[in-house]
């Protein structure tokens, strides 16, 4: 990974960051790499994924916070823990 990728993936994480949750086609947009690349990034951060919404969304795992049952909700979008 070159420095310009690191700076690419730093920027992605803080936009996670801000905004809770997030598409891998906005993922590839940002990092402007194959949604492919963008799974092995999601998984190198072990990503959460939404388990509604068709498996879309994700999170990283300093984000949520699980309740009790192990689920997190941020608007329409339902996690649970591993």
């Amino acid at each position: 990974m070159n420095v310009n990728s690191k700076e690419k993936d730093i920027k992605a994480l803080e936009i996670i960051k801000n905004e809770k949750v997030i598409t891998k086609t906005k993922l590839a947009i940002l990092l402007q790499c194959s949604e492919k690349t963008v799974q092995r990034r999601l998984k190198k951060w072990n990503a959460y994924t939404s388990y509604n919404k068709n498996n879309q969304y994700y999170t990283l795992p300093i984000i949520p916070q699980f309740d009790e049952l192990g689920l997190w909700t941020f608007k329409d979008f339902f996690f649970k823990i591993r």
